[in-house]
């Protein structure tokens, strides 16, 4: 790829660029270990870039905020993506070993990396080159020098970004598989996901090993998954889908409260109860009689 560099490549990196955006204060740069282990409450973030002075520039900007993780080039960032499953990749295009869109590429190719939604830095600014970007699947393109203001602000809309979409999973009923995924590999996975569980509804014997046998992926991609797209865990995500077919049922249907609870999976009905109460703040009955029905618990 060296015939892919061009001339103003090192000014586009230097790090004076950055640094005189900065005040004193916030040029106190810290080490070059990722902080895995701090906060875990904080989304994680991996940086990938091949210049070590620049990557640890980027990481000082966003330590304050997210757990920061490092890679000094493509391949090495494919490897941290696959094992730390971060919130949020940031990479260069040009580095040796696997240029950036060639990682993203395989980032949205890999059915454990897909939802991870994808930042490319480049100096080159040809639209076609924007367009090799977005090929690869990123979900942003930054061209450097960039206003470092406007950096943070694009990094922070788009982890809220992905945050929204998984809030509206529980807070919406007929949502599409489109709606709460950033690559098609997801959509048709959440969609087949989705269908699975709204075929087993009643099931009560559906459990998460049945679960991964009929999507056709392990356990740790199932917790995974599903946990990007919705913050749920995998119970907590068929629970989900079958309160809201409650909810429908119970606002179209004449079936009492314990007829609704076996057609939606549940095996005791003062459980279902209890359930549908925590999501929708009233019980089965005086949530159905809204609707001009006579429920009973």
């Amino acid at each position: 790829m060296e015939d892919e560099i061009i001339s103003d490549f090192k000014f586009s990196d230097d790090i004076v660029q950055y640094t005189s955006q900065l005040s004193p204060k916030e040029l106190v740069l810290q080490d070059s270990l990722d902080n895995i282990i701090v906060d875990k409450d904080l989304p994680v973030i991996l940086v990938v870039e091949d210049n070590e002075q620049l990557r640890s520039f980027f990481k000082n900007l966003l330590i304050k905020d997210y757990k920061v993780l490092e890679a000094e080039n493509g391949k090495e960032g494919l490897i941290k993506a696959q094992k730390h499953i971060p919130d949020l990749i940031i990479s260069d295009v040009i580095m040796p070993e696997m240029v950036g869109t060639e990682l993203c590429a395989q980032i949205k190719q890999n059915i454990s990396t897909s939802h991870i939604p994808v930042i490319l830095l480049t100096a080159r600014t040809s639209l076609i080159y924007k367009f090799e970007g977005l090929e690869s699947g990123a979900d942003d393109y930054i061209s450097k020098p960039f206003n470092i203001a406007e950096f943070k602000l694009r990094v922070k809309n788009l982890l809220e970004s992905t945050q929204r979409l998984k809030d509206k999973f529980s807070s919406e009923t007929g949502l599409l598989p489109n709606e709460l995924t950033v690559s098609t590999l997801d959509e048709n996975l959440l969609k087949k996901a989705m269908d699975i569980v709204e075929e087993n509804i009643a099931n009560i014997e559906f459990d998460i090993p049945s679960f991964c046998r009929e999507l056709g992926v392990s356990r740790t991609i199932l917790f995974s998954k599903i946990k990007a797209w919705t913050n749920f865990t995998p119970n907590e995500f068929i629970n989900e889908i079958r309160l809201k077919r409650a909810a429908l049922y119970l606002e179209k249907y004449e079936m009492n409260i314990s007829e609704v609870s076996y057609k939606v999976g549940f095996r005791d009905p003062k459980y279902f109860s209890k359930c549908f109460q925590k999501k929708y703040g009233e019980t089965p009955s005086k949530y159905g009689k809204k609707f001009s029905r006579n429920y009973t618990e």
